[in-house]
């Protein structure tokens, strides 16, 4: 048996200690009592290397972008324009003729693409919905011209995916607003 299998000796390193020495007793068989001195020099181990520090970095930036376009999307989603343009498009005679019955947005988690911005006064967005026969993309567009004016709308228009032409919502918009 020799001294490292005894491990009688513990040092407990201090924060801002680079190195210690120790002069202890030796209480090992060979040689009892005699003096030793016992010098340990410390050092932080780096364990990431550069390689993983990168991916870690990459990886975070990756994720923080996802949450941030994903609560961008959600701030869309939740807009009380996309809520009134569905509800619009569920009563609409001629989406029912296209889609069928069920119209809804096609995924549970459905990306809005575009832009809402009712300070600027600006509505540009597009969204896909289906319904029981068919799935459509739905396009609509709208400006402000100044504060506590009335919104004007320039496009609302759906394109069937079996079709693929271009059909016009915006007159049923002002028959089902009346």
């Amino acid at each position: 048996m020799n001294f490292r299998n005894h491990r009688l000796l513990t040092l407990i390193k201090p924060f801002g200690t680079l190195g210690a020495t120790v002069s202890c007793i030796s209480q090992s068989f060979r040689h009892v009592n005699r003096r030793f001195t016992h010098q340990t020099i410390y050092s932080w181990p780096n364990t990431l290397s550069q390689k993983r520090k990168i991916i870690y970095i990459i990886s975070g930036i990756t994720v923080w972008a996802f949450i941030l376009c994903a609560s961008f999307n959600y701030q869309r989603y939740s807009s009380p324009v996309v809520s009134y343009l569905i509800y619009e498009l569920k009563r609409s005679p001629t989406a029912e003729i296209y889609l069928g019955k069920n119209i809804n947005f096609s995924s549970k988690w459905p990306w809005i693409h575009g832009r809402i911005n009712h300070i600027k006064g600006q509505i540009d967005i597009s969204f896909r919905v289906s319904g029981s026969q068919d799935s459509a993309i739905v396009k609509f567009k709208s400006v402000r011209k100044g504060k506590g004016t009335d919104w004007v709308t320039l496009e609302w228009t759906m394109f069937p995916d079996k079709n693929h032409e271009k059909i016009s919502l915006l007159d049923e918009l002002s028959l089902l607003s009346k």
